[in-house]
């Protein structure tokens, strides 16, 4: 069972021990309480632990039948929890696998996300705070993602944005992009070598949710000193059983929706 701390001094009032003892019940091995039981944990009476018990009863999260002395945690609470993670389930499993494999590459990791013609930051390994900003047309976490959505939408998307030249290596010309863009899709992958930044490459490859149709990016930046094809070869094998894992996960949490 996880850890259960009893934060009696964290809030002031019933509006925090209602807080801190719904979380309690969710928390603790067994799906009831009774009122004996949260008046010795939260140093409450028995009227006080009753009336917070009634109203997590009255707004649904618990159960309570005549005669019986627990309060057994009601559905609401589990289909509250299935919305909140079915809204953006990416992120709950974007944290776990992409730490879990930059701690394997000993590189920066990111899992980015396409939203409002702009990559979005899902989730990142990385500490250093000059990695705000990357444009979708120079770096492999954008052009995965533009490779895979149909022509008109890619047109749409690279005519409304500022096709900025970042350094010698980067494409602007969009017959060299839907060219590369080909290419792409055919690997499976995407690399880019100091299209955005000398001194670095980076490698991406992009992950499908078929359910919201979706298409993330998951990729590294890399020293340019590193750079190999069998370092490469390394990389993407290890990019790519990642992108199996989220989208078997993935499909495995929609079959409960």
């Amino acid at each position: 069972m996880e850890e259960i701390k009893i934060k009696d001094k964290d809030f002031l009032g019933s509006q925090g021990k209602l807080i801190d003892i719904l979380e309690y019940i969710f928390l603790k091995d067994e799906i009831f309480v009774d009122i004996n039981e949260i008046s010795n944990l939260f140093k409450l009476s028995k009227s006080g632990s009753y009336r917070i018990l009634s109203v997590l009863l009255k707004k649904g999260f618990l159960d309570h039948k005549k005669g019986d002395s627990k309060f057994y945690l009601n559905n609401k609470i589990f289909e509250l929890s299935k919305k909140i993670l079915f809204k953006e389930l990416i992120y709950f499993l974007g944290e776990k696998m992409v730490s879990e494999l930059g701690e394997k590459l000993k590189e920066d990791v990111f899992l980015f996300k396409l939203e409002n013609g702009d990559l979005k930051l899902v989730y990142s390994n990385s500490k250093k705070s000059n990695y705000q900003f990357f444009p979708i047309h120079s770096t492999s976490f954008g052009k995965v993602i533009v490779s895979f959505l149909n022509k008109e939408e890619a047109i749409k998307l690279l005519e409304n944005l500022n096709l900025e030249t970042f350094t010698n290596f980067t494409k602007i010309n969009l017959k060299d992009l839907f060219e590369e863009f080909k290419k792409i899709k055919k690997e499976g992958f995407s690399i880019s070598i100091e299209e955005f930044a000398y001194g670095f490459f980076d490698i991406s490859v992009p992950i499908f949710d078929i359910n919201k149709n979706s298409i993330y990016s998951l990729g590294t930046i890399i020293s340019k000193t590193k750079l190999s094809e069998f370092y490469i070869k390394e990389i993407i094998k290890s990019l790519k059983e990642t992108k199996r894992k989220i989208e078997k996960d993935l499909s495995y949490f929609y079959k409960f929706q």
